[in-house]
């Protein structure tokens, strides 16, 4: 792909496509569907089941979600490549721009695309560029720069259409529409070595644990790691736990550490080796990775300055000068149940450890403040066994008072979401409201993990806002790229 495995006008889903235009339009409207199709980046999260509803996803071609007026249909670009190119290009004949990576860049991109973006150099057009992330946080760009200008940058002006997300940006206004598709849960992956792991935490442990670095609970050495820099996941899990999730100088979760130590820096030095890492959204295989490059134990190191990952606990395990080799340790990372539901029953694209052995004793989910994401035949204690998988509607629950549960949305201009003057008629017409293609796709949805919406009273106690809705709380203004473009 320019989706993982779909090179959108160059392969199958093309041909998907075109025979489906054919089919739907006749002969007068013969060209392929995705030449007008509406382009999406964005959240790591949802991109497999808007890969599905774009037509394809994990090798099973799916019937595309299109308006019902003009047959428009959707591409979705994956937030990372796999056997695909760092660079995507959205329209034929358009720029090639470096991949948006998560929640926060897809947002991002949207703004650039439509002229909201970086507003320095206006005469060098700096509102519609876009640089995407440095090499110095973990992505290859497209032009091989690690700092963007407006001079150097990508004009990517209509590029993008919609964001997808997995959370809400902060910024109070009425520019974007965030509407919600579908309920997802935020749970804790583990890969485990040594003792019987620790399969269930609480809120404040966790809060602990990302403020102030690794610790002993128990008898079992627990080790935090840190995920995408632009990821929902990240920024919504960081506020559950009590940490704004913003981004320090290594791009980790910041709570009250000693001078110069982060929490999630041994996690993310196993992982980068001299240099600082971290692990991609919902790809919890390399937790795994992690422990098959130390087999006979972590060797934590600190003997380097950019290696320091002495904590200073009181009463808690110490690293002190030089190195420790450890044999027993669980590795923890905060991940979409939605998206580890999808990737266990073969409908995401696989990045788990592939046994399902493995996935019942040394991989899997936890439970959060005793509850579990996971149902179904496989659930296996919350481990996350053998397919299949189901979601747990109640974890899922975005109300529940402490709860784990949260929205995932697609993004649009207000413009576009306001159907009575809508700009694009037909991006509307695919996203808004409840009889929407996209609101409509319920077994689709559900097979990627999610809960559908309509499991939650829209109205009342505990109202959830439903799929397609587009009311004014859920508006916000435009998320700005940052002076390096991204």
């Amino acid at each position: 792909m320019l989706s993982r495995t779909k090179q959108r006008f160059g392969k199958g889903i093309a041909v998907t496509a075109m025979l489906s235009s054919v089919l739907i339009a006749g002969s007068a409207h013969a060209d392929p569907s995705q030449f007008t199709a509406r382009a999406g980046v964005g959240s790591d999260t949802t991109q497999d089941v808007l890969d599905a509803l774009a037509g394809y996803s994990n090798g099973t071609y799916y019937l595309p979600v299109s308006d019902p007026t003009t047959h428009t249909q959707i591409n979705s670009f994956d937030a990372v490549p796999s056997g695909a190119s760092t660079c995507i290009t959205t329209r034929i004949g358009g720029a090639a721009f470096t991949r948006p990576n998560g929640s926060g860049a897809g947002r991002k991109a949207l703004a650039a695309s439509n002229g909201k973006g970086n507003q320095s150099n206006l005469a060098l057009g700096s509102q519609f560029k876009w640089g995407g992330l440095s090499a110095a946080l973990n992505n290859t760009t497209c032009n091989g720069a690690t700092v963007f200008t407006a001079s150097n940058a990508t004009n990517i002006r209509n590029q993008v259409d919609f964001a997808r997300a997995s959370s809400l940006n902060s910024g109070a206004g009425t520019d974007v529409q965030f509407i919600p598709m579908a309920a997802d849960g935020v749970s804790v992956a583990y890969w485990n070595q040594g003792s019987a792991p620790k399969l269930n935490f609480t809120t404040a442990e966790l809060t602990d644990l990302y403020t102030n670095g690794p610790a002993v609970i128990g008898t079992k050495l627990v080790i935090p790691c840190d995920i995408n820099i632009n990821s929902g996941t990240r920024g919504f899990f960081g506020g559950k736990i009590g940490l704004s999730g913003t981004m320090g100088t290594a791009g980790v979760l910041l709570g009250n550490t000693p001078s110069g130590y982060y929490p999630t820096q041994a996690c993310s030095y196993l992982v980068g080796g001299s240099t600082y890492k971290f692990l991609q959204e919902n790809q919890s295989n390399d937790l795994q990775n992690v422990s098959l490059g130390n087999a006979s134990g972590i060797v934590l190191n600190n003997t380097g300055a950019s290696q320091n990952i002495t904590t200073s606990r009181a009463g808690a395990i110490v690293f002190t000068a030089g190195s420790a080799t450890v044999t027993d340790y669980e590795l923890i990372a905060p991940h979409s149940a939605g998206s580890f539901i999808a990737q266990v029953n073969g409908k995401g694209t696989p990045n788990l450890p592939v046994s399902p052995a493995v996935r019942d004793t040394d991989f899997g989910l936890t439970q959060v403040n005793g509850a579990c994401a996971l149902s179904g035949a496989g659930a296996s204690d919350c481990a996350g066994g053998a397919a299949p998988l189901t979601a747990s509607v109640a974890f899922y629950n975005p109300v529940t008072p402490g709860g784990f549960g949260r929205l995932v949305y697609n993004a649009i201009p207000v413009s576009v979401a306001t159907t009575a003057t809508s700009t694009d008629p037909a991006l509307n017409a695919i996203f808004v409201g409840s009889t929407s293609p996209v609101c409509q796709a319920t077994t689709t949805i559900t097979a990627f993990g999610f809960v559908n919406l309509s499991n939650y009273p829209a109205a009342g106690a505990g109202a959830v806002n439903q799929c397609g809705d587009t009311p004014a709380s859920l508006q916000r203004a435009w998320e700005v790229p940052s002076s390096n473009f991204s």
